[in-house]
């Protein structure tokens, strides 16, 4: 699970303004910029106090929006694209439509995604995390990975 990260006030609460994901705080463009920002704060005592915030619901990071992104799906070259709030429901979806077992990533060139038993090559089920536009944002982490190959159901074209 990726860990949100934020700059407190001097109350000791979360920024909403100075919010982000520990893929976009390991960036120290994007961590300098919110750190800036914070700067100009009113009632933030130290622009470079960090503190774990994952636990916070109203928090989305200020550079991906994480964790507000959808899970998109495309399944093969013809499909549309297909969003997702969660895992879960992409995982549904693809056993629905019979993409079979998992026999590997894809992770540029044509795309970003799984190669299935079912789907393969060029008619591979594209599989990531973007904003409301489908426009990539994340890859799957290795834990997503393990679930969605663990997921996905075994079936094999007729």
């Amino acid at each position: 699970m990726t860990r949100l990260l934020a700059i407190v006030s001097e109350q000791g609460t979360a920024c909403y303004e100075a919010c982000l994901c520990e893929r976009c705080h390991a960036n120290p463009e994007h961590r300098a910029a919110v750190e800036k920002k914070a700067t100009n704060i009113n009632d933030i005592p130290n622009a470079a106090d960090w503190r774990d915030a994952t636990a916070n619901d109203a928090l989305n990071c200020v550079v991906c929006r994480y964790p507000k992104l959808l899970l998109w799906v495309r399944v093969g070259d013809m499909g549309e694209y297909e969003s997702f709030d969660s895992l879960d429901d992409a995982l549904d979806y693809l056993n629905e439509l019979k993409a079979g077992e998992v026999t590997g990533w894809i992770d540029g060139g044509m795309g970003v995604g799984i190669e299935t038993v079912n789907y393969h090559g060029y008619d591979f089920v594209s599989l990531f995390w973007g904003d409301d536009d489908a426009n990539l944002t994340a890859h799957l982490d290795a834990e997503e990975r393990m679930e969605v190959e663990e997921g996905l159901e075994r079936f094999t074209s007729s």
